[in-house]
């Protein structure tokens, strides 16, 4: 529902925004047309009416009016026309789609009679008949598409109309073919029954089957010559007696027409019909004594139905007018009459109404329509009712009713700020939704309202409510919008405070709020430590101001260990904190350090770190911090740690910092006095809200750092014995940790010309604890071994000494015979002798055998020996014994003596 425009021109109504139906099921849509089109929609239009009296009352003076009354009559013939092949257009298309339903639908019906289950097949449907039952030459006439345009494939072809059947009633019989004859009727009528021949009784019988579902019998019996006596069996059966009644009572039915009760009153029985009720007609009972019927008491007739019901204006502004259009329908079943009276109050307007016909006559089942129109001048409810006078004896009394939804703002009664520091600031929004009707609203204190001007009560967008502010003073929310109020607690002292203020909206609803909050002090309290603090020993140095003190166990370097703290807030604000790290302050013996001011020194290098560092101590919960001690070196360490507080009110920090102590409030009776000055001078003073960190809490930490104690057992290894090559020699020893933390190790193998290796290679070691490693001992080649290996440790200055002496030696072969002789041997002859090879070692042995070239017998080095062996090298299994033949070939004449060398590897020579 939107307002009438103000742009309408001098001499012309305004035109108006049609209001939004009452009715949810109504589908008017008019007042979306108006919204849109304004002055061209809602503009009256030129009716036929108008076009015919101004075609009636053209004859006159003015040519002009000639020529506008002859334009208007093209006009409006041309749009009769239009609308009438427009009309005609539809129909046929309605047509041809009700013909092609019905044609795939015989379609689907034959297909099925095909096949038992061709509906459960799933196939898809088949091609449709629509396009063979439209004409496109008509539609191509009027300029629409046609099939052709959209569609390149072929029509499906559809059969002509068949003529419709004739119905029984209608069809020619044996006696009325026999009076229409005319040339042998009278031959026809002397002629017995019995003298009929054949062919003419099969021609009779023919013309009276006109269908192809007739009962089979028909045929059967009318095949034989009828008799006289048999005339019975050419009647109708009780079945088709039935049939034929029902269809001469249809057709009966179409002229059977109630008498018009147009001049009969609504209190007459016929006359009090409507068309909304339904209505039984009596049979004729004729010869039968009528019952007395029992008195029934009369009930009102309903000639009219008015829609909507109960019209409502809803969303409605001042000085705006809105339009509603009231509907009243005739229902009765005969011309009736109605007039609407003018409403009681100047807020509502009745128009003229547009009535169907002349002189203010609605047929049966058409209606009339009144334009309401609304002039709101104020945002309040409006009532207000029209009384509507037809022939009946009591009027239609339709209500109006203006009615603006109230908002209803999702915000509490009790605005609760929480809990702020002193001299501090707090900062709260409430986000607030309206579930209501839109509207506006102004923030007062209480005490000002009721107020005769909103504008002297609200100064720069705020509200002020000493210790509170609250912002902005006036909002504005629509339907389902959503604002924001904020609400700044600035408390001067330690109190509860609480202020009511009042919410007033445009409708002059008022609603009462109240403002609370609460002012603390900033306090915490250092309520648990692991393993508990200690106590200072007579004579150590501690610091002059810490109250805490934590000492650590002893730690090797570069290990670490942490203690665990609880800090608690006292408040039930959250505060911002850090740790700091500083040096230690030492004092001189009987100095006073509680007045003193000192100036601290960070600790950069400090081995101590607290985990969090930083954040927010939630509100009246503890905290748990860790104090971690990771010391890189052998040495002492001390330092301290303050929790500082950040951003505190210089007022609020006026507290005490030692363990399980509560901030201190201020009760004075001089505070109590100022306190409404500090909260006047609250919201203009910058000086005010300086802020600044103050510690709250030290604690002081020590601790120690000791060298790594690892030793192993034994430290050094003697191996008594050759062993052989190739074979691994295992010992044992131990490795003992007697350090405060875990140590990693890493033994350097040695794997040159012998391999020296400890399992495992590297590992970890608790703190007390030993492990058992393997030392492995492998001879590569002969020879003695003396190495130190050493295990490097982390975090320890010198590595860990393990001394290792062994001896190794080679494979052993041995030739079983000492000599060969081998006798006199001719020139040209050969002899052959065999020798055994026997392997001394548990060891797989390669040998070679072959003549000594130091002791050879021939003269040139570069000759061939004369022995051959068979094989010349092979290897031996451990403790195997193997045969070698010996074949002694001379070539010249002379005396051999000769060595023959086995050459072992890595072994001895024989």
């Amino acid at each position: 529902m939107l307002p009438i425009t103000q742009s309408a021109t001098r001499g012309e109504e305004p035109s108006m925004f049609l209001h939004r139906p009452s009715l949810e099921k109504s589908q008017d849509v008019r007042h979306i047309l108006a919204k849109t089109f304004r002055e061209l929609f809602t503009r009256d239009a030129i009716g036929p009416d108008t076009v015919k009296n101004l075609s009636v009352s053209k004859g006159g003076d003015d040519p002009y009016h000639e020529k506008y009354v002859e334009a208007l009559q093209k006009v409006f013939d041309e749009r009769q026309r239009r609308l009438d092949e427009a009309a005609m257009l539809e129909r046929h298309i309605m047509q041809a789609q009700a013909r092609a339903m019905s044609a795939d639908e015989r379609a689907l019906n034959r297909d099925a009679q095909s096949c038992d289950n061709y509906l459960e097949l799933g196939l898809p449907p088949g091609l449709s008949h629509f396009r063979s039952c439209l004409d496109a030459d008509l539609l191509r006439k009027h300029k629409l598409l046609t099939p052709e345009d959209y569609a390149t494939g072929q029509p499906i072809s559809v059969s002509p109309p068949s003529v419709p059947k004739v119905p029984s009633y209608a069809r020619e019989t044996m006696t009325s073919r026999q009076h229409t004859r005319e040339g042998d009727k009278l031959d026809m009528l002397d002629a017995p029954i019995t003298s009929r021949s054949e062919p003419a009784m099969q021609d009779i019988v023919a013309e009276e089957i006109v269908v192809d579902d007739e009962p089979k019998h028909h045929d059967e019996a009318l095949k034989e010559p009828r008799f006289r006596h048999e005339a019975w069996k050419e009647q109708l059966s009780a079945e088709e007696r039935e049939l034929e009644r029902a269809q001469l009572a249809m057709l009966d039915a179409r002229v059977n027409y109630l008498r018009n009760p147009r001049f009969i009153p609504p209190s007459a029985p016929p006359g009090g019909r409507s068309l909304i009720k339904p209505y039984k007609p009596q049979p004729k009972e004729i010869g039968i004594q009528t019952k007395p019927e029992p008195a029934r008491s009369k009930e009102p007739s309903t000639i009219f139905i008015v829609s909507p019901p109960v019209l409502v204006f809803r969303d409605y502004k001042m000085g705006q007018v809105y339009e509603q259009i009231l509907e009243v329908k005739n229902v009765s079943a005969v011309i009736r009459q109605c007039q609407a009276l003018p409403t009681s109050t100047v807020y509502f307007y009745v128009g003229l109404g547009q009535f169907p016909g002349e002189h203010g006559l609605i047929a049966p089942g058409m209606s009339c329509k009144y334009a309401i129109r609304f002039a709101p001048d104020s945002l309040k409810d409006f009532d207000d009712e029209i009384q509507i006078q037809t022939q009946s004896s009591t009027p239609i009394i339709v209500p109006l009713q203006g009615r603006r939804a109230s908002p209803r703002l999702t915000l509490p009664s009790i605005l609760d700020i929480g809990y702020s520091l002193v001299g501090g600031c707090q900062l709260v929004q409430f986000i607030l939704r309206n579930e209501g009707g839109s509207g506006r609203f102004c923030i007062m204190p209480k005490t000002s309202w009721p107020t005769t001007s909103f504008k002297s009560s609200v100064n720069n967008g705020s509200v002020h409510l000493p210790p509170f502010e609250i912002r902005p003073s006036v909002l504005e929310l629509l339907k389902g919008g959503t604002g924001v109020i904020e609400v700044v607690f600035c408390p001067p002292a330690v109190k509860t405070y609480t202020q009511e203020f009042v919410m007033v909206c445009d409708n002059c609803h008022v609603k009462h709020f109240t403002l609370k909050g609460e002012a603390q002090r900033a306090g915490v309290e250092l309520t648990h430590v692991e393993r508990g603090t200690s106590e200072p020993k007579p004579g150590e140095l501690i610091d002059a101001t810490a109250q805490n003190h934590i000492k650590f166990d002893d730690l090797n370097p570069f290990t670490y260990t942490d203690r665990t703290i609880v800090v608690k807030n006292l408040t039930n604000v959250n505060l911002p904190f850090q740790w700091m790290i500083y040096k230690p302050q030492f004092d001189s013996p009987g100095s006073e350090s509680a007045q003193r001011k000192y100036d601290r020194v960070p600790d950069v290098d400090s081995v101590f770190s607290v985990h969090p560092p930083s954040g927010y101590l939630t509100a009246a919960e503890k905290m748990e911090f860790k104090i971690t001690f990771a010391p890189p070196a052998v040495s002492s360490f001390h330092s301290v740690l303050h929790l500082l507080l950040n951003m505190v009110p210089p007022n609020s920090s006026e507290m005490s910092r030692q363990t399980g102590s509560k901030p201190s409030s201020i009760g004075d009776e001089m505070e109590k006095e100022n306190e409404d000055n500090l909260s006047e001078i609250l919201f203009n003073s910058n000086e005010y809200f300086q802020l600044k960190d103050f510690t709250a809490l030290e604690v002081e930490v020590k601790g120690q750092s000791v060298p790594l104690n690892v030793v192993v057992h034994p430290y050094a290894l003697y191996v008594a014995g050759p062993n052989l090559i190739g074979s691994s020699l295992k010992k044992m020893i131990t490795m003992a940790n007697h350090s405060r933390s875990t140590i990693t190790f890493q033994w350097q193998p040695f794997t040159d010309k012998y391999i020296l290796e400890v399992e495992p290679p590297f590992g970890e070691l608790d703190p007390g604890m030993a492990m058992d490693m393997e030392l492995s001992i492998t001879g590569v080649e002969p020879g003695k071994i003396d190495h130190t290996l050493y295990c490097y440790v982390m975090n320890m200055d010198e590595p860990l000494h393990l001394h290792v002496e062994c001896e190794f030696k080679g494979p052993e072969v041995s030739i079983e015979e000492p000599d060969i002789n081998l006798g006199l041997i001719r020139l040209g002859d050969q002899v052959s002798r065999e020798i055994t090879l026997c392997n001394m070692a548990q060891m797989i042995s390669k040998w070679v055998i072959r003549e000594s070239p130091e002791l050879s017998t021939s003269e040139d080095p570069m000759a061939e020996s004369d022995f051959k062996f068979e094989p010349a090298e092979g290897e031996l299994k451990p403790l195997e014994r193997k045969k070698i033949k010996i074949t002694f070939n001379p070539t010249s004449v002379k005396s051999v003596k000769t060595v023959i060398e086995v050459n072992v590897e890595d072994g001895n020579e024989w």
